[in-house]
């Protein structure tokens, strides 16, 4: 596996290089005490191995003066299998070196979870051509309604589902739990109108239209 510390050192920076200047060929075996050098240091370790973490980890315990792994923890990294041992070796510099920067980097703080159980509604918000299409696609396994968004546009002539129009004012919660406000300007109630346009006819004013 050819390393180049130079390299490395260049790409990673002064800061996330120390370590680089001697290139160990049998670190795990008989330059066992370079690793436990750099474990009684107290400085940050990660060791460019993961098939012999266990023995880092036994000789980390066994070194006097070096850190418990509680206090400091090994963090290990493999670029061999994922860089190093390939016909394309003397080209991974740049993957070894981002694969050691991405193992120096902060712990992630955990991301809160939450429990959901879909009770099968879905709510398609869009235009009305566009929501109905997409209806279509859903409504043979789920309990689909709509919101059109906007006016104009035309609806089927069979009732076959729950419609709304308005504009979206908040969409809040999660899949299974969910919470949508809208705010209506159209006087027709959609979901009651069965498009046979008689009011379209009757009304004297002429208020009335397809949009």
């Amino acid at each position: 596996m050819p390393l180049d510390p130079a390299a490395l050192s260049q790409a990673l920076g002064p800061d996330a290089a120390d370590g680089l200047q001697t290139l160990h060929t049998t670190l795990c075996r008989r330059e066992a005490p370079a690793f436990q050098r750099a474990a009684r240091s107290g400085d940050e370790l990660v060791v460019a191995c993961t098939q012999e973490s266990r023995l880092f980890l036994e000789l980390n315990e066994q070194t006097e003066g070096a850190r418990p792994v509680q206090e400091r923890p090994i963090r290990f990294v493999n670029i061999r299998e994922t860089g190093g041992w390939s016909r394309d070796a003397a080209r991974a510099t740049p993957k070894i070196a981002a694969l050691l920067a991405a193992a120096q980097l902060p712990e992630t703080t955990p991301v809160g979870t939450v429990s959901y159980r879909s009770a099968g509604r879905v709510l398609v918000i869009g235009t009305a051509e566009r929501a109905t299409r997409a209806a279509a696609l859903l409504g043979d396994g789920l309990d689909t309604s709509l919101l059109l968004s906007a006016a104009g546009g035309r609806l089927p002539q069979e009732r076959a589902l729950p419609v709304h129009e308005g504009r979206v004012v908040s969409v809040t919660g999660w899949l299974g739990r969910f919470d949508v406000e809208w705010e209506s300007a159209n006087p027709i109630d959609l979901d009651l109108c069965t498009r046979c346009n008689a009011c379209v006819e009757a009304c004297p004013e002429q208020a009335i239209d397809f949009s």
